[in-house]
């Protein structure tokens, strides 16, 4: 190897060794930022998320109704604390428009958590069938929420 070639791969040994090392710091900031960009709303909306994805399974199988029951809880209580929470597409609104949204987002997820009750209802009384009505229903639900509050 002659003195440059030399000099050449020591600096591709030295460049690749500190990328290397930057890596997980460019991660960490990334994962940082990403969750800086959680709001209260998007927390308790991911909880009825994850819980809703289980109780499509769940419902077909009657013995899991008392997981089932507890699943639907944790979606009426982050339902409620959401009820709360302002959506962010409304902060850019004013005055009039932005309280029409505001209580349409509010009866919106009022009918989330009153579909939600009655889902629970079913479960309890062994009514698989009728939680899986509410569960279409609630999807429907979600599908018009997410069309009209969410960017």
């Amino acid at each position: 190897m002659t003195h440059s070639s030399k000099w050449t791969l020591k600096t591709l040994m030295l460049t690749l060794a500190l990328a290397l090392l930057a890596m997980p710091a460019l991660n960490v900031t990334n994962v940082q930022a990403e969750d800086d960009d959680d709001t209260e709303l998007a927390k308790h909306m991911s909880k009825i998320s994850s819980s809703f994805k289980k109780l499509r399974r769940a419902l077909k199988d009657p013995e899991k109704n008392k997981s089932s029951v507890a699943l639907v809880d944790v979606c009426i209580e982050s339902s409620k604390a959401c009820i709360e929470l302002m959506p962010e597409i409304a902060g850019d609104l004013k005055g009039t428009k932005k309280a029409e949204m505001i209580a349409g987002y509010k009866k919106m997820m009022g009918m989330l958590i009153a579909e939600l009750g009655n889902m629970k209802k079913a479960l309890e009384a062994n009514k698989n069938g009728d939680a899986q009505a509410s569960y279409s229903k609630l999807l429907k639900l979600k599908s018009k929420g997410h069309e009209a509050f969410t960017e």
